[in-house]
C-alpha cells in the first residue's frame, strides 16, 4: 500500500503534538486518505477525527454499531460518538479523582458503551451509549483484581473484555458482559513464563486472543481458555527481529497489522503464524520519516494508522 501525505492540517499547534499525521489504508491498498486529527480544526473537534496520535500514544476505536471513542491522553480527554454522528465528552470525575489520567486505550461493546483504559490510575472505566459511568475496574497494585499501568483492551463478540495488564505482566480476563463484569473481579488471568511487556491485544476471526509483547517483538496466540496455541516472533523481510512495536490490528480476513516504530513502517503477517507479507512503508513529511504509534481496523476492511515524525539528523 504507498501512502500519501495530505498536507491540509498535517500540523497541531501544540509543541508536543508536532506534525502528527493520520492515514486511511484502503483494503484495496490503491489509495490512501490523510485524517484529520483533533485540535487540527476546530471544525472537526471530536466529529470527523478517526485518529488521534499525542506525544506518545492515541487514537480512536470502533464499534460494531458503527460508533467510536477519540482519545487524547495527553489532554486527558475521550469522546463517543455514537453511530448517528451524535458526539459526547466523557467525565471520569468521581468522588476524590477529578478525571481522567492518561486514558490510553479503549474497546467498544456490542451495546454502544466504551472501555476506558486509564493508565495513569491503573483502571479501566465502563461508559453505556449515553455516555454515563457506570463502573470502574482494578486500582493499582500487583495482586489480585488491581491493575499495573494497563495499556490496552478489547471486547470479544460473547461480551468478554481483555484488558492488558503490562506492567504485572498478565492479561485480566472479565466474562458475561458488562452487566456482569461490573462485579469487579476478573474471571481468569492470562499469563506466560516469557512475558516481558505485553502491551497491544486484538481478536482474529476465531476469536482467538493475540497478544504483543513489546519488550520481546513476539506475538502470543491465545485460545479462549488462555492455552498457546502459537507464538512467533515479528520479523521483518531480511530477517531482523522488529524493536518494540507499539501495537497491533487484526482484520477479518486473518491479517495482522503491526504498527512498527522503529523502520517508519506498518508489518503486515498472517496473524495466525507470523508469515511476512509486505511492509507498508509510511513515506516521510518534510525532513523527518514518518513512524507508527497506533493501528487500528476501522469500517471497510481500512486500516488507521497514527504516526509521529522521526526527525533527520
Amino acid at each position: 500500500m504507498a501512502v500519501k501525505v495530505d498536507p491540509q492540517c498535517s500540523a497541531i499547534g501544540s509543541k508536543n503534538m508536532e506534525r502528527r499525521s493520520f492515514f486511511k489504508l484502503s483494503a484495496a491498498g490503491a489509495a490512501s486518505v490523510f485524517l484529520p486529527a483533533w485540535g487540527c480544526s476546530e471544525s472537526h473537534h471530536g466529529l470527523a477525527a478517526p485518529v488521534l496520535a499525542d506525544a506518545s500514544q492515541g487514537f480512536q476505536v470502533f464499534g460494531e454499531l458503527g460508533g467510536r471513542a477519540l482519545l487524547d491522553p495527553l489532554r486527558n480527554r475521550v469522546q463517543l460518538t455514537d453511530a448517528g454522528g451524535f458526539t459526547r465528552t466523557l467525565s471520569a470525575a468521581s468522588g476524590e479523582r477529578d478525571g481522567f489520567n492518561y486514558p490510553i486505550a479503549a474497546a467498544l461493546d456490542a451495546r454502544g458503551g466504551v472501555f476506558v483504559v486509564d493508565r495513569g490510575s491503573s483502571r479501566v472505566l465502563y461508559f453505556d451509549s449515553r455516555g454515563e459511568l457506570v463502573f470502574e475496574l482494578g486500582g493499582h497494585g500487583t495482586s489480585g483484581d488491581a491493575l499495573n499501568y494497563p495499556s490496552d483492551a478489547v471486547v470479544g463478540a460473547d461480551g468478554t473484555l481483555y484488558v492488558s495488564d503490562a506492567l504485572n505482566q498478565r492479561v485480566q480476563v472479565y466474562r458475561g458482559g458488562a452487566a456482569t463484569i461490573a462485579g469487579g473481579a476478573a474471571s481468569a488471568s492470562f499469563t506466560h513464563a516469557d512475558w516481558n511487556l505485553p502491551r497491544s491485544l486484538a481478536l482474529d476471526p476465531q476469536g482467538r486472543l493475540l497478544v504483543l509483547d513489546a519488550g520481546l517483538a513476539e506475538v502470543f496466540v491465545l485460545d479462549t481458555r488462555g492455552a498457546l496455541v502459537a507464538r512467533y516472533p515479528l520479523l521483518s523481510a531480511s530477517g531482523e527481529r522488529l524493536h518494540m512495536p507499539r501495537s497491533l490490528a487484526v482484520d477479518s480476513e486473518g491479517n495482522a497489522y503491526v504498527a512498527d516504530y522503529s523502520r517508519s513502517s506498518v508489518l503486515a503477517i498472517e496473524a495466525s503464524s507470523g508469515r511476512y507479507l509486505s511492509d507498508l512503508a509510511l513515506g516521510a513529511l518534510g525532513s523527518g520519516a514518518l513512524a507508527p504509534l497506533r493501528v487500528a481496523m476501522g469500517p471497510g476492511a481500512s486500516l488507521y494508522v497514527a504516526t509521529s515524525p522521526i526527525e533527520v539528523v
